[in-house]
């Protein structure tokens, strides 16, 4: 096979491959997660997803283990073309996940395209970080966007994450207002966003997106402890986990600041 060139072939350090998910969008897909990410989310439950560069870690059992392999493009599509007899019968395909896909916006945009081209599905899963003239380079080349709604409070939003939430939300209703099929993610974190003036937030944006594929409110969990301290760094915050008498709860005030039919609370 030949060599491509850099700027058609470019290259990203991805952390994890996974083939046959199927909560990365729709049908049987097999998810990249390209390692970078510019926010610090305090409840962050992938810290070896944030550094950009592999990271080198000793696991429960005192052995070498790895996150993070530079791969170009080209051989993202030979693991992809793989998995092609599952994607048309599921309706599945490509999820581009991170970290922050758009952090590494050349290897993610070269890999949409070259997906595409070959007929495949391809799903964005995004914070919405990115210029304009990059989202409006993706428009094209992206089937579903899932894309977050983390805080509903400009401050809070600032310190909680280390990004300006006037940012991330341009660029959600710059997609929506282009048509994108749109899918939004909404991480829920008790004591933080889980009150009304969140959910009602949630559900107005939700209102202005014509293309609405649905709504998911992630429930936070603390599974990722031994992964911080595999990092050897703190974990950000401690926050209380949710039970489901709360994720009723959550459910009926999304009812009933009218959300559509079509969100969930994963498990």
């Amino acid at each position: 096979m030949c060599q491509l060139p850099e700027t058609v072939n470019p290259r990203a350090t991805v952390f994890d491959i996974q083939r046959g998910s199927m909560v990365d969008g729709p049908g049987l897909r097999t998810t990249v997660f390209v390692k970078g990410c510019p926010l610090r989310c305090a409840w962050c439950h992938n810290p070896e997803a944030i550094r950009r560069m592999p990271e080198t870690v000793l696991d429960s059992r005192g052995m070498t283990k790895t996150y993070g392999r530079e791969y170009r493009v080209a051989e993202v599509m030979e693991i992809l073309r793989k998995d092609l007899a599952f994607f048309s019968p599921s309706g599945g395909g490509l999820t581009i996940s991170g970290g922050e896909p758009m952090a590494s916006f050349h290897f993610t945009r070269e890999l949409a395209r070259a997906a595409r081209s070959e007929g495949i599905h391809v799903v964005l899963d995004s914070t919405g970080f990115g210029t304009r003239a990059q989202w409006e380079e993706m428009l094209s080349l992206i089937d579903l966007f899932l894309l977050d709604y983390k805080l509903t409070n400009p401050r809070q939003h600032q310190d909680l994450t280390g990004a300006k939430r006037s940012t991330l939300l341009d660029n959600i209703r710059f997609l929506a207002g282009r048509g994108a099929r749109i899918r939004l993610r909404c991480p829920i974190i008790p004591t933080v966003n889980d009150n009304d003036e969140h959910f009602s937030a949630i559900c107005r944006l939700a209102g202005d997106i014509v293309n609405l594929d649905g709504i998911d409110l992630l429930p936070y969990h603390d599974t990722a402890r031994y992964k911080y301290a595999q990092l050897g760094r703190p974990i950000p915050q401690n926050f209380p986990l949710p039970d489901e008498s709360a994720k009723s709860h959550w459910a009926q005030q999304m009812r009933y600041f009218g959300a559509p039919n079509s969100f969930r609370i994963p498990s």
